[in-house]
């Protein structure tokens, strides 16, 4: 719409000049040929901002005491994602980890077991969708990562201590037209806190994958 208003604006502007048309008449012209393109470029603008993702509602446990907030839009790359307790203490924060394992990211995919003594949430690193276990009892953090060429996300819960994710590729860089998929059912140990794989399903591939396996 805003380029049929920008060419009409044009070409009355030109008919007006060829005729001789006063000053006053072309800067009429001149001031719709300014507001189409002015309009363009706030439309442009915000079809740029969409691309950018804020998240400003906390992610609530179940029981109310925990949540997880992600800070910052996804264009800037300040944004992470903090673990707090309902008075505002902070268990994890992605963007001062002495190690520097954390990428940009926020949280998503966030699935809290039914006691909210643990959640699953994914999260990026570069191309790739990782998943990552936190205990609040323990407040520590187990990260399954992802798998070579691939994402591992969070599917679901099965009871309180065990859970699904599924891993998928190729993906990012190696990406090609065929892939695959599988899922593995974890159960959650205590003392020490570790997971244990108790189900792999069998691997599902698109005939089109050149390196299916099965």
């Amino acid at each position: 719409m805003h380029y049929v208003e920008f060419k009409a604006a044009v070409q009355q502007h030109l008919k007006r000049k060829r005729r001789g048309a006063t000053w006053v008449e072309l800067r009429e012209t001149l001031a719709l040929i300014m507001r189409s393109c002015l309009a363009a470029i706030l439309l442009l603008a915000s079809s740029v901002c969409v691309l950018a993702v804020t998240d400003l509602t906390p992610h609530v446990s179940p029981d109310g005491r925990y949540a997880i907030h992600n800070i910052g839009d996804t264009a800037q790359a300040e944004h992470h994602f903090e673990i707090r307790t309902r008075a505002g203490e902070v268990l994890l924060r992605t963007d001062d980890q002495a190690s520097k394992q954390w990428l940009p990211t926020h949280a998503n995919d966030i699935l809290w077991s039914a006691d909210s003594q643990f959640v699953l949430l994914r999260y990026a690193r570069g191309k790739l969708d990782c998943t990552a276990l936190y205990s609040f009892a323990d407040r520590k953090l187990i990260d399954l990562l992802h798998v070579d060429d691939g994402w591992t996300v969070p599917i679901r819960w099965v009871s309180k201590r065990t859970f699904i994710v599924e891993d998928s590729g190729p993906h990012g860089g190696k990406a090609r037209g065929g892939g695959y998929h599988y899922r593995k059912t974890y159960r959650i140990r205590s003392q020490p806190l570790r997971l244990e794989c108790i189900y792999t399903s069998p691997t599902i591939t698109t005939q089109d994958d050149p390196e299916a396996y099965y």
